[in-house]
């Protein structure tokens, strides 16, 4: 029995000598995943408020003329049909995220479109922590996505089917693959890798060029602080001139219609009313937080680098990103405009976010024995994220479309010509099945000729003429923004005596504020 028992603890022993270098190896794999786990509990915290705003309304119109104009593009592609001049008046390459959200429209409807959104914004997040954590470790990573997160822009845009999320992704993936490759920039050449990148999210959306400065300048500190200026100023001059080029061979070979889409939308945008003081404290509100944590930062590490006599390459690095906070609200001051707001002060939140979490982790540190600072950042953190959540809501606030669609479609459905409609494009996107795209007129714009003439008509003369033949089969109005043609067609329907009116179709959106859609549908004429 000893003799087994000696044999028995010999066996233990190889056994043990076979499984530890095994467990050695596995140890630090463990360490890998466990590391990971912050980011999950933050990028899971992101779904779950980007969830909760997905199926709270129907489709916004910026969604809804999206995603009807990618239908149309896919079926004209396969099928033919006329041009609908999208590049004249689209904010980005209708070719590209239109027809990405209509094929994704086309397998779940509107709540897979916006799924893709949360995807693209769930991908920025953790690109946010790649960066922060390649250029100051897993603590500064974990911070700066967890600032991100807590912003309004982040929820809401991962529950809305527009171009920012992914343009936004673009931006954010360029930024990393600089910072990634800073490194490696004097012996390869994977740093370019971020041109295209950055020349795809400018077509995604033409104002995310606003940004390529700023990813330039982040590679240039990024190299700088590893290899110095000479090298830094090369890898970046070759870059400009990749970009320049790309994007000058982007316009050159898309057809004319782009370029006048870039510039109505994005480079010669008309001024607006709204004061340039109004636009920087609804600014304030959305990103004043980021913004104060990262200029908080760049002072931070200018009084460290002073006193240690180095690292100004990071005081450079963390003022650009800081900067990056300021140019959308800066940007929209100069023209006067709160329009898209809250969805372009998100670009330069990401960046913000970066130089958040290098201060956060400062100030916290990641040691055992600072437990004790802990509370430090959750009292940053917890303010700005019910902030941010109720803020998000309230962007989410517009009057659902479904009564008006209800009171539409059977008239849809029996009608002959095409149908009037302020904001067409909800109920065109909702309705398309029953009436194709090109059946629907908005009071934006139309041309109209009169039978018997040669004089082509605009504006409400053009509208009223139309009425006065019979042209449209329905007509919506909610005398809103294009209230003077509203009026004009209305005095036409009373005029003409072709029309006759069906009913009014009232919604309320989250503020309680009334719209009241009044429609009338053609009479057949007597024989």
């Amino acid at each position: 029995s000893k003799a087994g028992a000696r044999e028995g603890l010999r066996f233990i022993r190889h056994l043990g000598r076979l499984v530890r270098p095994g467990l050695r190896s596995l140890r630090p794999a463990a360490t890998r995943v466990a590391s990971l786990v912050p980011l999950g509990g933050i990028l899971g915290v992101q779904a779950w408020l980007s969830y909760r705003l997905i199926f709270h309304d129907t489709a916004f119109i910026d969604e809804a003329t999206y995603l009807s104009a990618g239908h149309f593009l896919l079926q004209s592609w396969h099928s033919g049909g006329p041009n609908m001049h999208f590049p004249t008046y689209f904010s980005g390459a209708p070719t590209i995220y239109p027809v990405l959200a209509a094929l994704a429209d086309g397998v779940g409807g509107l709540t897979a479109a916006r799924f893709m959104s949360m995807g693209f914004m769930l991908i920025t997040t953790t690109l946010c922590y790649a960066t922060a954590r390649r250029l100051w470790g897993r603590p500064a990573g974990w911070l700066g996505a967890a600032v991100f997160v807590t912003t309004q822009g982040t929820q809401f845009l991962g529950a809305f089917a527009t171009f920012d999320a992914m343009a936004l992704m673009l931006i954010a993936l360029a930024a990393w693959i600089a910072v990634r490759s800073a490194a490696t920039a004097t012996t390869r050449s994977a740093i370019y890798v971020a041109i295209p990148v950055l020349v795809l999210a400018n077509a995604t959306k033409y104002a995310s060029a606003l940004y390529d400065p700023v990813v330039l300048a982040l590679a240039f500190f990024a190299v700088l602080q590893l290899h110095g200026r000479r090298p830094a100023i090369r890898t970046v001059g070759t870059m400009l001139a990749l970009l320049i080029l790309g994007l000058a061979l982007l316009v050159g070979l898309a057809p004319p219609e782009y370029l006048t889409g870039i510039l109505s939308t994005t480079l010669n945008r008309a001024t607006a009313t709204t004061p340039a003081a109004t636009v920087l404290h609804v600014s304030w509100t959305w990103v004043g937080a980021i913004g104060c944590l990262a200029a908080l930062g760049v002072g931070f590490a200018a009084v460290l680098a002073w006193r240690r006599k180095g690292g100004w390459a990071v005081v450079g690095l963390l003022a650009v990103l800081a900067a990056a906070v300021a140019l959308a609200p800066l940007n929209q001051a100069r023209i006067q405009t709160v329009v898209s707001l809250s969805k372009h002060v998100t670009f330069g939140a990401w960046f913000g976010a970066v130089a958040a979490g290098w201060l956060l982790s400062k100030v916290v540190g990641w040691r055992p024995r600072d437990v004790w600072r802990y509370p430090v950042a959750a009292s940053v953190l917890v303010p700005m994220g019910f902030a941010g959540t109720a803020q998000a809501l309230r962007n989410d606030n517009w009057a659902p479309s479904t009564q008006v669609v209800a009171a539409l479609r059977p008239l849809v459905a029996h009608g002959t010509g095409p149908v009037l409609m302020d904001d067409a494009e909800t109920a065109r996107y909702y309705l398309q099945y029953e009436l194709g795209l090109p059946h629907w007129q908005d009071t934006f714009y139309f041309s109209y000729t009169p039978p018997g003439s040669s004089t082509s008509l605009r504006g409400p003369a053009a509208y009223a003429a139309a009425v006065d033949h019979g042209y449209f089969s329905v007509i919506a109005l909610s005398f809103g923004q294009e209230a003077p043609v509203d009026r004009a067609v209305a005095t036409a329907i009373h005029t003409s005596k072709r029309y006759q009116w069906v009913g009014d179709a009232t919604t309320y959106d989250g503020n309680g504020s009334r719209n009241t859609y009044v429609i009338w549908r053609l009479q057949p004429q007597s024989s």
